[in-house]
């Protein structure tokens, strides 16, 4: 809910930065736009990862965790000695 929020706030920020005169400029761009535009970048990007990830499915974590360590398991494909 907070990345949705922060793309959500930086949208209308940006939107209404247009009205606003007298503002610090960077390249010819107001600043406050140019933060409003990175901050709605780096959440949209973060929302992404996390979904793809898969962070936000409960009990993902516990099993990433899982499959890590089942693969630094060595396999076990050594024949057993025969008795005899």
């Amino acid at each position: 809910i907070l990345l949705i929020y922060l793309m959500w706030y930086s949208a209308v920020r940006v939107w209404l930065e247009t009205f606003r005169v007298d503002n610090w400029i960077i390249l010819g761009v107001p600043t406050a736009i140019w933060i409003g535009i990175i901050t709605f970048i780096a959440a949209g990007g973060f929302l992404w990862l996390r979904h793809a990830r898969g962070w936000g499915v409960p009990g993902a974590f516990l099993r990433e965790q899982e499959a890590r360590r089942q693969a630094a398991q060595p396999p076990d494909t050594a024949p057993e000695p025969s008795a005899g």
